[in-house]
């Protein structure tokens, strides 16, 4: 039972690895898109005349392949995701309730090795031993050199 168990989970955090990297390549051809055709429409729509700023037509069709191409990836890497997302709703392998939750932003923190704390109560330590190890340390010197 516990072998099957760790399967499970083994299964489920391959799946949702794939899923964040699916999202990852979405949001960079997503990213693409936008650039793309932000660029096609201030290369085929001057502001100052309407005629094509691009008067070489492979190198137009050169950027409208390439637009077409990111537009076909978003959308597959889309669809992908959404069938994922399906067959794990259908299989009832809801990755909310065994895998993890995002419940607050990402945060960097860093933290002292010692502490001003612990660095008080060591030093009290210390002294309390000192006090205490003195008065013997001085009678044996005492004791021992006579």
């Amino acid at each position: 039972m516990a072998e099957d168990n760790s399967v499970d989970i083994e299964y489920r955090r391959d799946i949702a690895e794939q899923i964040i990297t699916a999202r990852e390549e979405l949001v960079t051809l997503d990213k693409e898109v936008g650039y793309y055709g932000q660029m096609s429409q201030g290369l085929s729509r001057p502001l100052s005349s309407r005629r094509p700023m691009i008067s070489d037509p492979a190198v137009a069709s050169s950027i409208g392949a390439r637009l077409s191409m990111i537009s076909g990836a978003v959308l597959s890497a889309v669809e992908q995701s959404n069938i994922l997302s399906r067959e794990l709703s259908s299989q009832n392998m809801n990755p909310g309730t065994g895998l993890f939750r995002i419940t607050s932003p990402f945060v960097t923190t860093s933290e002292r090795a010692v502490s001003i704390g612990s660095i008080l109560r060591y030093s009290l330590l210390y002294l309390m031993i000192g006090i205490l190890l003195a008065p013997l340390l001085c009678l044996a010197h005492h004791y021992w050199h006579r």
